[in-house]
């Protein structure tokens, strides 16, 4: 029986996570562009001069903090990872494996709606780990892409997807 997230629910989780991550505005002078309930889950983008902010959540999927180069003022569509073209989209949680940051919260596959808890903790990491990239600082962007890539070959490689992998030019 599949679980039913009510949209009271997911508008309290939103409020909610739109309190935690209003540093964004205040201290940081990014914009909120728009929240958007969906059936099963929220999106709220936020925008500042080089980079946007996307929070994420569906349910059965991680909460998902996104850091993004916006093109043009706007939130690019996302692409696949491949060796050769740069990203526009780097998640939080890769970031903070980079700097070396230690989770308070886990936001993984299968992560309830986020709580008022939940998001607090989860923009504390933010603000800590992306502060000078939400500066508009992008010197820590490349070690962030190449770390993703790294990652997502080091999958190919465990889950022998080596056909996938040539189709996708990384073999």
């Amino acid at each position: 029986m599949a679980t039913v997230v009510r949209k009271r629910d997911l508008r309290a989780s939103a409020t909610g996570c739109e309190r935690a991550f209003g540093f964004l505005t205040t201290d940081f002078g990014y914009r909120h562009v728009s929240t958007t309930i969906r059936d099963a889950g929220f999106r709220i983008d936020y925008a500042g001069p080089v980079l946007g902010v996307r929070l994420d959540w569906e349910h059965g999927d991680p909460f998902f903090v996104w850091l993004v180069r916006l093109v043009d003022g706007d939130f690019p569509p996302r692409s696949g990872i491949r060796p050769d073209t740069p990203l526009d989209y780097l998640d939080l949680e890769s970031l903070e494996d980079v700097v070396g940051y230690e989770r308070q919260v886990e936001t993984g596959d299968f992560s309830p709606l986020p709580d008022e808890t939940t998001a607090r903790l989860v923009a504390e990491s933010l603000r800590s780990c992306g502060a000078s990239l939400l500066r508009g600082d992008l010197g820590r962007w490349g070690a962030v892409e190449t770390y993703i890539k790294q990652r997502f070959r080091d999958n190919l490689v465990k889950h022998r997807a080596y056909d996938l992998g040539r189709q996708l030019g990384w073999f």
